[in-house]
């Protein structure tokens, strides 16, 4: 599996009603994997993952969680597409299953 890392989004807050953390950080990578198909052929699937570390004194506490999803589709615009939208709204690992099922209407 290949992974990019799309962006990295840091969330200082003190919203404790969400964030039981005050200051984390998300990592959004597209993931690229290589599928045989029946007939021999190669094709490449993308996905998505969602890392989320958590500040801990002076370093964090790498893969405090993370979720992701190897085939979404063999399309790599519509998944980079579905991987903004989730940059945009901040979704954390454990949101991405539910997020993802309404984006895609699975």
């Amino acid at each position: 599996m290949i992974k990019i890392l799309k962006k990295t989004v840091e969330i200082e807050s003190n919203d404790t009603k969400n964030f039981k953390e005050k200051h984390l950080v998300l990592e959004y990578y597209l993931t690229e994997n290589e599928l045989d198909k029946e007939s021999f052929a190669r094709e490449n699937v993308y996905g998505v993952e969602i890392i989320k570390k958590i500040k801990n004194g002076d370093g964090y506490i790498p893969e405090a969680e993370s979720e992701y999803v190897v085939n979404i589709s063999n399309n790599k615009n519509n998944v980079e597409d579905v991987l903004n939208k989730m940059i945009n709204n901040t979704v954390t690992p454990v949101e991405l299953l539910y997020v993802l099922d309404n984006i895609l209407g699975v």
